[in-house]
């Protein structure tokens, strides 16, 4: 998504390098239901729009699927050795969960931009609530009850207000 909005910066001066900035991104990182309907998102700026219909682009994406169908981590990205990768763990951000927790919020482009900014007004004091998603301690998804209590913290939180 970063790269999406970077391109989209200056968007009529940096299609041409589509390809190019795309060509970083590490699809099979990606947790698979991501990747699976980013094709077929609507939503977004047009950088996004058009890498979903370029083909290049959609054959590393399909390439990237084939290599997470089997593997056992598939719905938090492709982790191929316990090194490979470490998710951060936002207890603020909608969409972040643990690997262990059983629910599921696509990341959404606009979602991505929210929270983005949330961060920056947030400022730097923020990074001490951070954990790594693998991090025992981390009550995600607590019961209902722990739920109702703290929701409309988190969405104050979330909207930066």
């Amino acid at each position: 998504m970063a790269a999406i909005m970077w391109l989209d910066y200056q968007w009529p001066k940096r299609q041409s390098h589509i390809v190019k900035v795309l060509a970083s991104v590490r699809f099979e990182l990606i947790p698979f239901l991501d990747l699976l309907t980013l094709s077929r998102r609507t939503e977004g700026p047009p950088a996004l729009r058009q890498a979903m219909t370029n083909m290049e682009i959609k054959d590393r994406i399909h390439m990237a699927l084939e290599k997470l169908c089997c593997m056992p981590t598939k719905f938090h990205g492709g982790c191929f050795d316990e090194s490979s990768r470490l998710w951060a763990y936002d207890p603020c951000c909608t969409y972040h969960h643990t690997t262990k927790c059983s629910t599921v919020r696509y990341l959404t482009y606009n979602l991505f931009v929210r929270y983005l900014k949330w961060l920056q007004k947030a400022g730097t004091a923020h990074c001490t609530r951070l954990k790594f998603g693998t991090d025992l301690e981390i009550l995600c998804c607590p019961p209902k009850a722990y739920n109702l209590y703290n929701r409309s913290n988190k969405r104050k939180y979330f909207r930066g207000k």
